[in-house]
């Protein structure tokens, strides 16, 4: 039977994958989820954090992202993905992308560089 400690752990690591696989800041990070750049910090320190529904939605499309980029891309193509502003992406970087709520868009990008070609 789950618990909600065994929950809230497993959010912490999800969050700390997902800050390390995209190269996420702490205010990113807060932004992406709605929430304190205070929440993120102390949920990193303590290994606990309390997200609500909607922001754990968002974390598991962040992760299904960075586990994606982490199958198509090395761990510092997959930085240099998520850094660079791109023509394609309107001389954006993917994080700003993210950061703009366009998840989909990104996570076609890698996989159509996983399938090879460009979207």
């Amino acid at each position: 039977m789950k618990t909600r400690t065994s929950n809230r752990g497993r959010t912490t690591a999800r969050l700390r994958r997902v800050q390390g696989a995209i190269g996420l800041s702490n205010r990113q990070m807060a932004q992406l989820l709605q929430t304190s750049t205070d929440t993120i910090v102390g949920g990193l320190l303590s290994g606990r954090v309390a997200f609500r529904q909607e922001q754990k939605r968002q974390l598991v499309k962040l992760d299904l992202i960075a586990v994606l980029a982490a199958k198509v891309y090395t761990r510092d193509e997959a930085k240099a993905f998520f850094a660079t502003p791109l023509a394609k992406f309107g001389d954006k970087s993917a994080t700003d992308l993210l950061l703009e709520g366009h998840f989909k868009f990104v996570a076609r990008e890698i996989a159509a560089h996983h399938e090879g070609r460009d979207a």
